[in-house]
């Protein structure tokens, strides 16, 4: 017995999601009256669909492009030596 392979693409693909689904379609080792209770929860769960659209990254953040820096712009941070922050090299310089 070796390791199982994984399924390959196209037609030789498994799907797994079929699966997970099936296992959570009963509750395994339930007492007395839990598997009813179980199914009827599962049939009143409200849908997963969201209802309302979500709201787009520009209303969260604002525009994401404003803060960019272009690379032959000047240093923001003059007084800052390259290597601050580094492992290596002058650091930080000041307090």
């Amino acid at each position: 017995m070796g390791t199982p392979t994984p399924s390959g693409p196209g037609k030789f693909s498994e799907r797994t999601d079929k699966a997970v689904s099936e296992a959570n379609r009963d509750l395994p080792n339930a007492g007395y009256g839990e598997q009813a209770q179980y199914q009827s929860d599962q049939q009143g769960m409200p849908s997963q669909a969201p209802s309302a659209p979500a709201p787009d990254f520009a209303s969260i953040f604002g525009n994401p492009a404003a803060g960019v820096i272009g690379l032959g712009e000047g240093t923001q941070q003059p007084d800052t030596p390259v290597t601050a922050g580094a492992d290596a090299g002058a650091g930080q310089l000041g307090p």
